[in-house]
This record gives C-alpha cells, structure tokens and sequence, in this order.
C-alpha cells in the first residue's frame, strides 16, 4: 500500500516492517524521471504502429493487436526498473527485491499517482 501525502512525500508499506518513504523531486530530478518513463513507454510499444483520427479501422485494428502483444514481462520488467530508478534518485532507501513486492507496484495507477502526485502543491506543515 502507498500514502499519497500532504507535505508531498509518497510512503510505500511493503508489508513485514518494510516501509519507504519518496521526497517530492527537485525539477531537474522530475524532468529526468520522466524523460526516464517516456523513454521507457517508447520502448515497450515501439513495434506498435501510430494510429490518430485519420487512421482507417484496419490500422486502427493493427495497432490494437499490437499492443496485445507486448510483452507482459518486459513491461514488468521496465516498470520495475524504473521504479527502482525513482527509489534510487528520491527514496530513502531501495525499491525491496522483487520477491518481497506485491502485485500491485506494477499496477499502472501507481505511476500515474506518483508523477500527479509530484506536481500537486503542498499542504504546507500543520496547515490544511
């Protein structure tokens, strides 16, 4: 489970007493973290061919295909690596190995939490 917290950091309870906490990202560290997840985005669905509103059914239908069949595990794999990055660059301590890590930290809204999450103002200290 993962707190969303009110001075900006993010706390992540691995379970077993395992607890890490994220700092909010300075700007410089923001932007590298997510050239890191484009670049890892980009990676994953490189094969997948570009679709936009003037696409016909069938390119549209190819691309759907495609991303079917991105491979589970490299996606696995990517987010694990990058989440091992974000731990490294604004953690207090390594992202655990992946036998003591749930389901979940690969779940797809963890991301998206975490860089919406960086960007929100804070509650400043005792405030509400």
């Amino acid at each position: 489970m993962y707190d969303l917290n009110d001075d900006g950091t993010i706390t992540f309870d691995f379970g077993d007493g395992l607890v890490r906490t994220l700092r909010r990202p300075k700007l410089k560290q923001y932007r590298a973290l997510l050239e890191s997840l484009n670049s890892m985005r980009r990676d994953l669905v490189s094969d997948v061919p570009d679709v936009d509103e003037n696409s016909t059914p069938e390119e549209i239908a190819a691309a759907e295909a495609a991303m079917k069949d991105v491979d589970v595990d490299a996606q696995f794999d990517k987010l694990v690596g990058w989440l091992r990055e974000v731990f490294s660059v604004i953690g207090d301590g390594p992202l655990p190995d992946e036998d003591q890590l749930d389901a979940w930290i690969v779940n797809g809204t963890v991301t998206a939490d975490l860089v919406k999450h960086w960007t929100k103002v804070p509650t400043r200290r005792g405030g509400q």
